[in-house]
Order: C-alpha cells, then structure tokens, then sequence
C-alpha cells in the first residue's frame, strides 16, 4: 500500500466510482470498483456510486444514474475511455 492509497482509505470523505455490477438471480449485485479489476475481467454491468468513505469502508451508498448494461463489456473496454 502505497501512502496515497493508505490516505484515500483513510481520510473521511465522500468520493465517487465506476463499480462493477453482476446479474445474480435476485438482481444486480456490486463486483468492485473498476480500479480494482484486473484487465480482462468480465462483468455484466456498471454504474457510478456515491458513497461516504471511512476508514476504507463505503457507507451510505447511492447509485447515481443508471446501471449501464451494453454487453461483452470487459475491464480492459472500461478503461480506455
């Protein structure tokens, strides 16, 4: 962990993220933020969240837009937009 890292994790603050989205049975669940995936992992959606930061823990989540379904997407497409 590097010190930028150690001080985004724990500094208190809101912070917004592309996450990763799978399609279980009941529904679209959170994989990880984007920046967290390897490249060449699939996925079956994405989204921007809100949340409240503290001490490396998302609280308060809030989906901000839509989930953006489009297909075949992979973290390597996501990524060099």
């Amino acid at each position: 962990m590097t010190i930028k890292q150690f001080i985004n994790a724990f500094t208190p603050r809101f912070i917004t993220e592309t996450v990763a989205f799978e399609l279980l049975d009941d529904g679209y669940h959170i994989i990880a933020p984007m920046w967290l995936l390897d490249d060449g992992e699939s996925y079956d959606a994405t989204g921007e969240m809100r949340n409240f930061n503290l001490f490396g823990w998302a609280i308060f989540p809030r989906l901000l837009g839509k989930i953006d379904t489009t297909p075949g997407r992979k973290n390597s497409d996501c990524l060099s937009q």
